[in-house]
């Protein structure tokens, strides 16, 4: 029977344990690169990316999620929701949201995301709400599809922004 000296031992078990490392690393980072990446962790980037476009009044960066084909039951368009923004960029300054963190469920090329968010800023030297409040913040939810670029909003389906719920009301039963 072939003996092993002891000197070859610790080489095999070196590289046993060399693999089971590397093993382990390449599931670990395979792990994070899925979460990383996937659809969700995606579109909530894509939130946060939003919202500091529109707190630094960068209306492009804002447009970059909106798809060009959006539309909504209150008959906006990609060409009305970046006026509106536009509109509330130049009469406020210093924009804040406060956004809770984000509701979104995938389901293979679109996703619905559920918002509810406070917006602040300042008019004339006064500091106040733009539009919600801490006790009825604005919440809507938004249909997300997977486009050529990316993740966009295609539509709101559903949206309540305390000031303006008659009027929304009204926009949306013509």
């Amino acid at each position: 029977m072939p003996t092993r000296s002891c000197a070859t031992l610790p080489t095999m078990g070196s590289r046993r344990v060399t693999v089971i490392v590397v093993l382990a690393i390449a599931v670990t980072l395979g792990a994070w690169l899925v979460r990383h990446f996937s659809a969700e962790q995606v579109i909530r980037r894509q939130i946060a990316a939003t919202v500091e476009s529109f707190e630094n009044e960068k209306l492009l960066g804002v447009a970059t999620v909106l798809s060009r084909s959006y539309h909504d039951p209150w008959g906006m368009s990609y060409e009305s929701v970046l006026g509106h923004l536009q509109e509330v960029m130049d009469t406020f300054s210093e924009l804040q949201v406060d956004l809770e963190p984000p509701l979104v469920e995938v389901d293979g090329d679109q996703a619905r995301v559920s918002l509810r968010l406070v917006i602040w800023g300042t008019a004339d030297g006064q500091r106040g709400y733009v539009v919600g409040s801490s006790s009825d913040p604005v919440t809507t939810v938004q249909l997300w599809r997977k486009e050529a670029p990316g993740w966009r909003v295609v539509t709101t389906e559903t949206l309540d922004i305390p000031e303006l719920r008659n009027e929304l009301d009204a926009m949306r039963s013509r």
